[in-house]
């Protein structure tokens, strides 16, 4: 049976644009740690910065042949260009063409997209 992994970005930047990090990391199917990674990128949008964190560990997946992948970033706006209900900004699409590529050459056989949802809570203050 085919293992499959987890795989999860995020972006930090401070401002949109602004100075920007990403990063990744994988998990195996039982939740052990595989990898994980993180960029300075300069200046960026945050669109910018979370595609670039999802190109970089797709391309570290195929280079160490972990090829059934199960993708999870908190990018709603990422998902939705990916799955093709958005059209893509021009400041992304080369990114996008290799995100592409890597899903439609079978270079990672299976790649399925989720949201993650960041959930904060207010704290109250006692006083």
């Amino acid at each position: 049976m085919e293992e499959t992994y987890k795989y999860n970005s995020d972006e930090a930047s401070k401002g949109n644009p602004g100075q920007s990090a990403g990063g990744f990391c994988i998990r195996d199917c039982k939740g052990e740690f595989i990898f994980a990674a993180t960029y300075d990128l300069g200046i960026r949008t945050r669109l910018e910065a979370e595609t670039s964190a999802m190109e970089k560990g797709l391309n570290y997946c195929v280079t160490h042949n972990l090829l059934s992948v199960f993708l999870e970033t908190d990018s709603l706006v990422l998902i939705k260009i990916l799955n093709g209900v958005w059209e893509v900004p021009w400041s992304i699409k080369i990114q996008i063409q290799k995100i592409e590529f890597l899903r439609n050459n079978r270079q990672v056989q299976k790649i399925k997209l989720s949201n993650q949802f960041k959930m904060y809570q207010r704290m109250e203050s006692p006083y």
